[in-house]
């Protein structure tokens, strides 16, 4: 059966798709885990013949892929199986590491970082042979270039020096004492290239300076940090690759701790402000989220001494006025764990936002004079519209433009049909909020009641859902479940049977099973009425069994 399945994934290896091309040599790793009768046969031969692709100097880029992309399927898979295959691996893996294609290179390195480590975990004097010999390779092309002031390497093709910068990014992430004695040759090789004419030789190079300071801290935060910081504070000021350097020095920040403080103001934070505060759209999509990141490793690294800097900078400001999405959200829960002090502004003007995109209202405190009960769906999306029109190319690209596109079945999409799909974004990110963070200081149950409840009716189905999930698990970690006046008794009756009726009424079976599944035991004294039971029967005729499974247990 192995044998059968392994020819059939053969006719897609090498494919030129390179989803399905993956896709094929994932599984086909899969079969090679141990246990099976045929594992070590099946390992040998498809390492063999992918060590032929390798080191055949004529063969086409697809079969050089694959075969990089089957070694190192079959590295994660089968480890053991491999081992005695790739002793001489760092010798066939550099027609990868120099290929002229990006994703090529990017997957050699992947393929030699998980082949290293069996070689390291079981040969101490072969794991010694294979540093040696990767580091003389990677090195080499770029020594005599870089043995000067001035560089030379324009006689060196661009993919051969980020062959070999990937290579040494891979030695430097196993972290073995073999580097000890390379890192400051390491260090100086990377900031002589930092300038390179290839993105993608800067864009590793700001991915291996972290991985080094990670290896051995106080080198770096006595001899390299301050020469680096410098170096990506003014490439910063010049708009050069902000968005490799603000994750590098987010990176970074993790292991110079509070040794970057004398780094932040007028350099680190002035520039993330700026990028933040952008009048250019495209300025702030392509650096919200290396910001956000950056900022919350400074959060973490630094800790409390960082919230005058960050009220000085007017940072929490910008961020809130960006459009609510996950890098904001987790970027405000680093703030509040880190920087307590601002836990009360950041819960306040985040519950504004999250109830003006819902309700179109600020939210009020159930009895406060100005408390709105009713819901302005006209205002809410008005205020929606608003945000995608500030920041209306952060809708349209990954994650969310894929989503855009398969809906559509095109990609190409009217400005109309594009906010609609925003506006879906901004709606269930605003309930996803709503249970990200812990609100048990506001009582938002009325808020819940008047507004969220009422998603349940929304075209979308993710909407739907999220809206009686959110709706659910509000109320069941509120007292109101549990209080007998007759107010909370009529709020608790009200919602809960806008619950049932989705549980009943609902076209997508995962939608009427999740929610029944999220009537707690806080909904039982409201279940066992007579109106419930006769609802909670019919699902119990449900065609799904899971749903009728579901309710049999919550009718018992």
């Amino acid at each position: 059966m192995i044998t059968r399945y392994a020819n059939y994934l053969r006719r897609l290896i090498p494919s030129t798709d390179l989803t399905i091309l993956r896709r094929a040599t994932e599984t086909l790793g899969k079969l090679a885990i141990p246990g099976g009768s045929l594992t070590s046969e099946l390992v040998e031969f498809e390492y063999k013949r992918s060590y032929e692709w390798l080191v055949t100097e004529k063969v086409d880029n697809f079969k050089k892929h694959a075969a990089v992309l089957i070694i190192n399927s079959l590295a994660v898979n089968a480890p053991g199986a491999l081992f005695p295959f790739i002793k001489d691996f760092p010798s066939i893996i550099w027609s990868g590491l120099r290929d002229q294609k990006l994703s090529t290179r990017e997957d050699s390195a992947a393929c030699l970082r998980n082949c290293a480590k069996i070689i390291y975990d079981r040969d101490l004097s072969l794991r010694n042979s294979w540093f040696n010999s990767i580091y003389n390779e990677a090195y080499s092309p770029i020594k005599e270039a870089t043995t000067g002031n001035n560089l030379s390497l324009s006689n060196i093709a661009p993919e051969n020096v980020h062959g070999s910068v990937l290579a040494l990014r891979e030695l430097v992430t196993l972290g073995t004492s073999q580097l000890y004695p390379k890192v400051d040759i390491i260090y100086e090789v990377l900031m002589k290239l930092k300038d390179y004419k290839s993105s993608d030789v800067r864009k590793d190079i700001t991915i291996t300076i972290p991985k080094l300071a990670h290896y051995d801290r106080n080198k770096f935060t006595n001899n390299y940090m301050h020469r680096i910081l410098l170096y990506y504070i003014s490439q910063l000021k010049l708009g050069k690759d902000r968005s490799f350097i603000l994750t590098s020095v987010g990176n970074l920040a993790l292991e110079a701790k509070d040794h970057i403080v004398n780094y932040l103001d007028g350099g680190i934070l002035e520039n993330i402000k700026d990028a933040l505060n952008s009048k250019v759209s495209k300025v702030r999509k392509d650096l919200s989220a290396p910001c956000f990141y950056c900022l919350a490793n400074l959060a973490i690294a630094i800790g409390p001494p960082l919230t005058k800097y960050i009220n000085h900078y007017q940072i929490l400001k910008l961020v809130l006025k960006s459009p609510i999405n996950d890098n904001m959200l987790s970027l405000l829960k680093v703030f509040i764990d880190r920087l307590p002090s601002l836990e009360s502004v950041i819960k306040d003007r985040l519950l504004n936002i999250i109830c003006i995109c819902l309700s179109g209202f600020e939210f009020k405190h159930p009895g406060a004079p100005d408390f709105r009960k009713n819901m302005n769906s006209a205002l809410a999306l008005q205020y929606r519209q608003q945000m995608l029109l500030r920041d209306s190319e952060s809708f349209l690209n990954p994650p969310y433009q894929d989503l855009v596109i398969d809906e559509l079945g095109s990609d190409k999409f009217t400005l109309g049909t594009a906010y609609e799909d925003g506006d879906v974004i901004i709606i269930l990110q605003a309930l996803k909020a709503l249970t990200f963070f812990d609100f048990r200081n506001y009582n938002l149950t009325e808020f819940v009641r008047y507004s969220v409840i009422l998603y349940i009716e929304h075209e979308n189905p993710e909407v739907r859902l999220q809206s009686a999930l959110t709706s659910s698990r509000i109320y069941l970690n509120s007292p109101i479940c549990y209080q007998k006046s007759e107010h909370s008794l009529k709020a608790v009756s009200e919602v809960l049977d806008k619950l049932l009726t989705v549980c009943i009424t609902d076209t997508v079976n995962e939608i009427r099973l999740e929610v029944l599944k999220s009537l707690g035991p806080g909904f039982d004294s409201r279940l066992s009425q007579a109106d419930n039971v006769r609802l909670l029967f019919i699902t119990l005729h449900d065609e799904n069994f899971e749903i009728r499974k579901t309710a049999i247990k919550l009718v018992a």
